[in-house]
């Protein structure tokens, strides 16, 4: 199951795009260019995108 993807931490888009680069997955904001961690399935790489914050 595909958990909700929220917006960017850094500039509130909704414009996430998620890149599958081989092993892992990556998501990806087409507004400011900010990127998540790595993860090995989608799934992963949206629960580390929803828990990113904004330094």
């Amino acid at each position: 199951m595909i958990a909700e993807l929220k917006p960017c931490s850094f500039c509130q888009s909704e414009d996430i795009q998620a890149f599958d680069i081989g092993r892992t997955f990556v998501l990806y904001c087409r507004d400011c260019c900010s990127s998540g961690p790595e993860a090995g399935t989608l799934d992963e790489a949206i629960e580390r995108w929803n828990r990113r914050e904004k330094k």
